[in-house]
Order: structure tokens, then C-alpha cells, then sequence
């Protein structure tokens, strides 16, 4: 097994600001939609339910 381990990410390294770009990508669709931008909310819809 290589240097990354299960281990690398421990819960003492998870903080809130991980959720901004969740977050972001999730509810900038609802304004682009709202302005014509059909295609890419759904775009930026869909990688925010990736995250």
C-alpha cells in the first residue's frame, strides 16, 4: 500500500468551510435559472449533488 492511507483524513481535519463550494454550487442555480441560464444551473446543480 502506497503513503495515502484510510487514515489521511481524520475528523480533527474536517472544518465548515468544506461545505462552501457544496453550498455554492447548489444554490447558484436557483439565481441562473431565474436570469435564463437554464443549462448551466443545471450544470452547476449537478456538481454540487457530486460533492
Amino acid at each position: 500500500m502506497n503513503n495515502l492511507s484510510i487514515n489521511h483524513y481524520r475528523l480533527e481535519h474536517a472544518n465548515p468551510s468544506w461545505f462552501i463550494p457544496v453550498v455554492g454550487n447548489i444554490i447558484a442555480p436557483i439565481t441562473g435559472a431565474k436570469l435564463g441560464y437554464i443549462e448551466v444551473s443545471w450544470f452547476f446543480f449537478s456538481v454540487g449533488i457530486v460533492f
